[in-house]
């Protein structure tokens, strides 16, 4: 818990001084396989939340607004993001600890 309320903080931190910053960056990789020993932090992205969030099916990534930004972090910071392309909900992926981040969750 204490891993991904850091985590958060950082990446909120992040994104205030990255706002107004445009960098170009490798794309944010998107698999199905989790590797508990990965370089990668893994998110559990919102696949229906266009335009902040989507799964493109045609290019089989996630993009929108939330991968642009966390392609400028891993540009800052040298931290690799992976999300996770699952039929699980973004809640069942975290409570069984498959993913450090959820991104755009709606309630």
């Amino acid at each position: 818990m204490k891993k991904k309320l850091t985590l958060t903080i950082i990446i909120s931190y992040l994104l205030m001084l990255l706002a107004s910053t445009i960098v170009f960056a490798d794309d944010v990789k998107t698999t199905s396989i989790i590797n508990e020993d990965s370089e990668f932090i893994y998110v559990a992205g919102n696949p229906d939340f266009y335009p902040v969030e989507f799964y493109n099916k045609n290019s089989g990534k996630y993009e929108g607004i939330m991968p642009e930004i966390l392609k400028l972090i891993s540009n800052k910071t040298g931290l690799k993001f992976a999300y996770v392309n699952s039929k699980r909900t973004q809640s069942e992926l975290a409570d069984n600890l498959q993913v450090e981040v959820i991104s755009s969750y709606v309630i």
